[in-house]
């Protein structure tokens, strides 16, 4: 599938649109790199009872989950690992690169697509 935007110097382009199977893929290979630096930073096997601890190592993972995609996708201009693997890109609808408020919005709503599974 793809979409034709039309640029400002009346030059249409074509952009092809990703998939649900290659989105789905890419955000397989996402998660399962959040899951390996998730089990990389795992808690030691005797914290020692210290709750300080354990509420460190929970602010650390509740960060790595919520930052990854936003950080990899400001730096690496709209990709994660994921979308790189997969030769895809996040871009704004008039075919521009996508900048930093649409990254910052696009992630903090990321949480809301997960709503239906949980009703």
């Amino acid at each position: 599938m793809s979409v034709q935007i039309d640029t400002p110097e009346n030059v249409p382009l074509d952009a092809d649109i990703a998939g649900f199977g290659t989105r789905c893929m890419a955000a397989v290979v996402d998660y399962l790199v959040i899951i390996m630096l998730m089990i990389a930073r795992s808690i030691p096997r005797d914290f020692g009872g210290d709750s300080a601890v354990l509420i460190v190592f929970i602010i650390l993972q509740f960060f790595l989950v919520t930052l990854y995609h936003l950080i990899f996708e400001f730096l690496w201009n709209g990709q994660t690992p994921g979308k790189r693997m997969f030769k895809m890109r996040v871009i704004q609808s008039n075919g521009l690169p996508v900048t930093v408020s649409g990254i910052l919005i696009r992630n903090l709503v990321r949480p809301f697509d997960f709503l239906p599974v949980f009703y």
